[in-house]
């Protein structure tokens, strides 16, 4: 089992919709990408200033299957859209 979480903190005018936007985006990934066997993301629900804002926890039978899902042109565009509206991201891979 390999697993890669990533956390996010929104760009200051980030809107609503487009916070759901990414959530739906991130979600919708499992449906697209085979290799993804597991998905979960969630909003930080603290206001601690040393929090981030979001959490994608990701799971893949194995690094290469990892691989796959990383160079995946529908992941790719994903990644685009969020880093058009968050500024900082924190990753851990295991």
């Amino acid at each position: 089992m390999y697993t890669h979480i990533v956390m996010w903190k929104f760009s200051s005018d980030v809107s609503d919709s487009n916070k759901s936007k990414m959530i739906s985006l991130l979600t919708n990934l499992k449906s697209t990408i085979p290799e993804l066997i597991e998905v979960e993301v969630n909003l930080n629900t603290s206001d601690s200033d040393f929090s981030y804002d979001i959490i994608l926890n990701t799971k893949f039978n194995s690094f290469d299957e990892y691989k796959i899902y990383s160079n995946n042109n529908e992941h790719k565009e994903v990644v685009k859209f969020i880093s058009s509206i968050t500024e900082e991201k924190a990753v851990i891979d295991f």
